[in-house]
C-alpha cells in the first residue's frame, strides 16, 4: 500500500517538473501554511466537539478532554493505514472501551452517528463538485468515469451506514440466516441487539442532529476555505467554486482504499483536475502538496506529539501509575 502511495506522488511530481515545482513551494508565503495550519487546528476541535456531542446524549459522562485523547489517536492510525479511515475507527473504538469504560455496542453507535452526520454533507458536496464538473469544467470520459465511480462507491458506503443505523432490526434478522455455529449467531444477535439499543436512545434525543450537521458543514466548508486561501496566495486566479471543486472531488478520489492516507492519489487528482482549467503542472502540484501537508501531515505530526507530550505528563504522575497509551 505504500509502495502504491509513494510510487502515485514520486510520478505526479514527475509529471509535475520537479524542479519548477521546489522553485513554487520555496515561494510559498510561510505566513499562509501557518494561517492553514491553525485552521486546521479549529477543524480538530471541531471534529472532537461533534464526539463529545454525542457521547453527552448517550448519557456518558465523557470530558472533551477525553474525546480529543481518542481523536487524536485514531489520526495517528488512519494516517499509515489505507484511506477510508477504518484503521482509525477501529482504533477509537478500541480506545472507548478501555478508556471510558464504555461497551462496544456504545462505541460503534457512536461512530455510526457521526459518520453519517460527516458523509452526509460530503456526499452533497461531492454531487455538487460533480455538477459543476459537468456544466462547467473538464468533459474528458476517463475523469468523469473515475470521479462519478468514486461518488457511486461513497454513496453506497453512506447508504450502507444509513441504513444500518435507521434498521438495526433488520440486519439482527438477516445474520440469523448466518450458516455459522449458533453459538457466534448469539453473540452477533446480541451484539446488534445492543447496537440498536444504543442507536434508539441517539434517535431518541434528535434534537443536536441539526447542530451536528452544522458543524459538519462548517468543517467541510473551512476544507474549501483552505484550500481558496492557498490558491489565492500562489496566484491560481479560477474562483472559489473552481478550487472547490478540485478539493472537494481529490479528497472523495484519496479516500478510495489504494493507498495510506490516499498519498499519490489525492495529489493526482489535483494534478489533472487543475492542469484540465490551464494551471501549470508545478503549480498545481505545489498547491497539492502544501495543502497536503497542512491538512493532513500536520494533522499527523501534531497528534503524534500531543500523544508523546500526554506518555510523558503520565509518566510524571504523582501516583507513579504508568500511562495508559
Amino acid at each position: 500500500m505504500y509502495l502504491i502511495g509513494l510510487s502515485a506522488l514520486i510520478a505526479t511530481l514527475w509529471i509535475a517538473d520537479l524542479s519548477n515545482t521546489i522553485s513554487d513551494i520555496r515561494s510559498v508565503n510561510i505566513q499562509i501554511v501557518i494561517l492553514l495550519c491553525l485552521l486546521q487546528c479549529i477543524t480538530i476541535g471541531l471534529i472532537s466537539s461533534q464526539w463529545h456531542i454525542i457521547t453527552r446524549k448517550l448519557n456518558r459522562d465523557i470530558s472533551y478532554s477525553q474525546v480529543l485523547d481518542v481523536n487524536m489517536a485514531g489520526t495517528v492510525v488512519e494516517s499509515i493505514t489505507p484511506a477510508l479511515k477504518a484503521g482509525g475507527e477501529l482504533t477509537k473504538v478500541l480506545l472507548m472501551r478501555s478508556r471510558w469504560n464504555i461497551s462496544g455496542s456504545d462505541a460503534t453507535a457512536i461512530i455510526c452517528i457521526q459518520k453519517i452526520i460527516s458523509l452526509f454533507p460530503f456526499m452533497t458536496l461531492c454531487l455538487a463538485s460533480l455538477g459543476w464538473i459537468i456544466f462547467y469544467g473538464d468533459k474528458q470520459t476517463e475523469s468523469m468515469y473515475i470521479f462519478t465511480g468514486a461518488f457511486i462507491l461513497f454513496l453506497g458506503i453512506f447508504t450502507s451506514f444509513s441504513l444500518i443505523v435507521m434498521f438495526p432490526e433488520a440486519m439482527i434478522r438477516f445474520t440469523e440466516k448466518f450458516p455459522v455455529k449458533n453459538t457466534i449467531k448469539v453473540r452477533i444477535s446480541n451484539n446488534l441487539s445492543d447496537f440498536r439499543d444504543s442507536v434508539r436512545i441517539l434517535k431518541n434525543k434528535n434534537s443536536y442532529i441539526p447542530v451536528l450537521l452544522t458543524l459538519s458543514f462548517i468543517i467541510w466548508g473551512l476544507f474549501g476555505v483552505k484550500a481558496y486561501l492557498l490558491a489565492d496566495a500562489i496566484n491560481i486566479d479560477l474562483g472559489v467554486a473552481a478550487i472547490f471543486t478540485v478539493t472537494i472531488l481529490s479528497y472523495m478520489i484519496a479516500m478510495v482504499p489504494v493507498s495510506p492516507g490516499g498519498i499519490g492519489t489525492f495529489e493526482g487528482s489535483i494534478l489533472v483536475l487543475l492542469s484540465s482549467m490551464g494551471i501549470a503542472s508545478s503549480l498545481a502540484i505545489t498547491f497539492a502538496l502544501v495543502l497536503r501537508f497542512t491538512t493532513y501531515w500536520f494533522a499527523f505530526l501534531l497528534s503524534t506529539l500531543y500523544l508523546a507530550i500526554k506518555k510523558v505528563a503520565d509518566y510524571r504522575q504523582p501516583d507513579g501509575n504508568e500511562p495508559n497509551w
